[in-house]
């Protein structure tokens, strides 16, 4: 299992991680700040605010999409 929290600034659109569990570092070096209209579940639900969730398989792939990384 993997998670993250990110605070939000209005401001600027941009969300900034906080703290992770569970993301290989190579995936996490394109996340430590993005903004809002990034394709992402976090993004995401800060736009709608609401809970996503998306299986394994579609994490990792968006995830490596943008991150160039690996996820398994």
């Amino acid at each position: 299992r993997v998670g993250a929290i990110v605070a939000y600034d209005p401001d600027t659109r941009r969300l900034r991680m906080l703290g992770s569990a569970g993301f290989p570092d190579a995936v996490l070096e394109g996340w430590r700040e993005y903004p809002i209209e990034v394709d992402s579940p976090m993004a995401e639900a800060v736009r709608t605010e609401r809970i996503v969730r998306l299986p394994r398989a579609a994490r990792c792939a968006r995830a490596t999409r943008r991150a160039r990384g690996t996820c398994s």
